[in-house]
């Protein structure tokens, strides 16, 4: 999944761009963490933090521990000054479990737009717009200072939950067409819409197979 987001101004003439692409990246536990630490006797979990790593994306500890404490559940949290303590309330934790919400911890979400995994700025005409690996269509036309009329990702299914079947449909139109026209191919727009509509006729997006079209 990619996503090509157009911005408004001052962003899309440059102004501010840089911060404005990073706020964008999703940011992970595990990416401001020097080290994640199990302690066997107290079931205790010790979280390293990169202090410089998160000067630089404008991150405080006890931000880094509130997204913690909203989404784990059963563990005390503890400012530790230069790393954060997870103790479990459960007396009898295993050491499988405690190993377990170890690394479901790493994967928590502190910063950016959860799916967004990298970001690249770059300039089409006259204007800047930011690259993504990574979609969530959702959530970046909420955004201020995005272009919510020309910004588009190729993931078909977000398209059609956010937008609509019709929406879908041109998607597919779109993406077919750039695939067929950069092999060099010269194929009536006709035959694609006509794949897009059989695709789309139910309603939702059904694959071109034997269980997706014929049923």
């Amino acid at each position: 999944p990619a996503m090509e987001i157009y911005l408004k101004q001052p962003y899309s003439k440059g102004k501010d761009l840089k911060e404005f692409t990073l706020s964008l990246k999703e940011t992970k536990l595990k990416d401001i963490a020097l080290e994640f630490s199990i302690s066997l006797m107290d079931s205790e979990i010790d979280i390293k933090l990169d202090k410089e790593k998160m000067k630089s994306l404008d991150l405080t500890t006890s931000q880094v521990i509130n997204s913690i404490a909203k989404q784990v559940k059963g563990f005390n949290i503890k400012d530790n000054k230069d790393s954060i303590l997870l103790k479990s309330r459960s007396k009898e934790e295993s050491l499988n479990e405690v190993y377990k919400a170890k690394e479901k911890i790493k994967e928590i979400h502190v910063k950016g737009v959860e799916g967004i995994n990298q970001v690249l700025p770059v300039k089409r005409g006259e204007e800047y717009i930011v690259i993504t690996s990574g979609s969530n269509l959702s959530e970046i036309l909420q955004l201020e200072g995005i272009d919510p009329y020309r910004t588009t990702t190729n993931n078909i299914f977000e398209i059609q939950e956010v937008l609509g079947i019709e929406a879908a449909r041109q998607a597919i139109i779109d993406e077919v067409f750039k695939v067929i026209e950069n092999q060099g191919f010269n194929v009536d727009i006709r035959h694609i819409m006509l794949v897009a509509d059989t695709m789309c006729v139910s309603g939702s997006v059904k694959g071109i197979t034997r269980y997706g079209v014929v049923s």
